[in-house]
């Protein structure tokens, strides 16, 4: 096709070795209870999951049920403690799962190589999704996707004008007042997006997002 395609620093062994979905979940030392009611509430809705199948495995009307002979993988880069993270992957999980698309799940703090590599590549917050292919020992992306989608961090930023306090107090030192006061303001959020994604069709940007940042790679 004439298209570079970034070449991941792990192999096929470190793919199989990272955690499946369902080990990630129930593994996870923060925001378990959240992902809980969200994997309960959660469904794909099937024109999405034709939408991501038609850009994996062009043309579009290759069968879900053929997509294991394509060899493609997902692999997404995390942490416990990340918001996004428990906001979109019970979707992508549950998006990949649904159109046979085989998924691992990593924490960052252990695949730091791999970590400084996506920094390399201008790409330093998580949830970090790579999908591609493994060819030759190698991990070959056809297409990334970041974080949140853009309906989400559109929301988000009006929420942070909206609540000033919250932004003066991330990322500073706080006092225990402040922190209990933080984390109110942050419990608030964690809500507000539980309301967009499950209740306002969020999770439906996340295929979109997807289907297009693969689209450039069909011929």
């Amino acid at each position: 096709m004439g298209t570079h395609y970034p070449v991941l620093p792990i192999d096929r062994s470190v793919w199989e070795a990272a955690l499946s979905p369902s080990q990630y979940f129930e593994s996870l030392q923060s925001h378990k209870r959240l992902v809980g009611e969200l994997q309960r509430d959660l469904r794909i809705e099937r024109e999405d999951a034709e939408l991501v199948i038609g850009a994996l495995f062009a043309p579009a009307d290759v069968d879900a049920e053929e997509s294991d002979s394509r060899e493609l993988f997902a692999l997404a880069m995390t942490e416990d403690w990340c918001g996004d993270s428990a906001h979109v992957l019970p979707y992508i999980a549950r998006l990949t799962e649904t159109i046979h698309l085989p998924m691992r799940i990593i924490r960052r703090s252990t695949h730091e190589d791999l970590a400084a590599w996506y920094r390399e590549q201008g790409t330093e917050q998580i949830p970090v999704l790579s999908v591609g292919t493994i060819d030759g020992g190698s991990f070959v992306e056809l297409a990334r996707w970041v974080e949140r989608p853009q309906a989400a961090a559109d929301r988000i930023e009006e929420w942070r004008q909206a609540n000033p306090r919250f932004v003066a107090l991330n990322g500073s030192d706080r006092s225990e007042e402040e922190e209990r006061e933080y984390r109110v303001l942050y419990a608030r959020l964690l809500h507000e997006m539980k309301t967009w994604y499950r209740d306002q069709g969020l999770w439906r940007t996340i295929a979109q997002e997807l289907a297009a940042a693969l689209a450039p790679g069909q011929e």
